[in-house]
């Protein structure tokens, strides 16, 4: 197995996108193979890279590009087939792991790259496609990057159990928070795809309160970082928080049989929020902090 893993990793590296699609299909293969032995001496940090380097992939040709992105993001299905079957080799949860998944799986969620098909008809590339692999049986079959990384963002969720929850949340919040995703969220009739996300992570998830709860305790994060702003900055933490509370209002009414004693505790901490924000509006983000307030209203009410 090592020595097919090095070989594997070898032709990984190249540059010629069909042997990099070769090479994703043969770990994949061997993600599915159960061994009798576990190897706690193997390392899969390399493959993490690499298949998360493939999502980012930014080739000028379109078919070339889309090819290398599903292949990486298959590559990242092979690593959670692999978790799944023995998580104490594949430990994917990690922070560092977490930290490179998490952001290629968004990435190619949000991107619009292949939504005009002319730019497929008109290339005369012909590459090898990536075969699909599914987690389930009944699983369908797609051959767009935003799908194929919403069912591995939705399967490693499912699979999270409370503990690791944090680990897949934390580089999702730091992700929109460097994007800019939370402003967009603050207006309604814009970009919702902070939303959307949030509502797979809570359709998906089994610990529906831990969203809940880091949400709350990333908003209480923004509005304690207030403080120490510059008035330049403020109108945009206050936009953030918007954002934040917006997401919040659409997703605590997704069922979940435990979220009750928690609901309590994010109404009284949204009041304080509340409270905090109607005595200490300043002029010049008189509007900013008008729209929070009435997005914490519409949350509360």
């Amino acid at each position: 197995m090592e020595s097919f893993l090095k070989v594997v990793q070898l032709v990984l590296e190249s540059h010629d996108p069909e042997l990099q699609i070769l090479a994703t299909q043969s770990f994949v293969k061997f993600s599915k193979i159960e061994e009798d032995t576990p190897a706690y001496h193997r390392s899969y940090d390399f493959f993490v890279s690499k298949f998360a380097s493939l999502c980012h992939d930014n080739h000028p040709d379109p078919v070339i590009r889309k090819s290398l992105r599903m292949a990486g993001l298959i590559g990242i299905k092979g690593l959670i087939l692999k978790a799944v079957s023995d998580d104490m080799q594949v430990n994917i949860w990690a922070d560092n792991n977490m930290g490179k998944i998490i952001p290629s799986l968004l990435f190619n969620m949000k991107s619009k790259d292949f939504e005009d098909e002319t730019k497929f008809k008109d290339s005369q590339t012909r590459l090898l496609q990536p075969d699909p692999v599914r987690f389930t049986e009944n699983e369908s079959e797609s051959t767009m990057p935003n799908d194929v990384a919403a069912e591995c963002l939705r399967e490693l969720i499912n699979r999270a159990s409370f503990g690791l929850v944090h680990n897949i949340l934390k580089p999702i919040i730091t992700h929109f928070d460097l994007h800019c995703f939370w402003e967009m969220a603050a207006d309604q009739s814009g970009d919702n795809f902070a939303t959307e996300t949030f509502k797979i992570i809570m359709y998906s998830i089994q610990s529906k309160p831990a969203v809940i709860q880091i949400l709350m305790n990333h908003l209480d994060c923004v509005a304690k970082g207030r403080r120490d702003l510059e008035n330049c900055n403020l109108g945009n933490k206050i936009t953030v928080q918007t954002g934040i509370v917006n997401v919040l209002n659409e997703i605590i009414a997704i069922p979940a049989d435990t979220i009750g004693p928690f609901v309590l505790g994010m109404i009284n901490s949204l009041l304080q929020h509340l409270h905090d924000s109607i005595n200490n509006v300043q002029t010049q983000f008189v509007e900013e902090e008008k729209q929070f307030q009435e997005a914490v209203i519409n949350t509360l009410g």
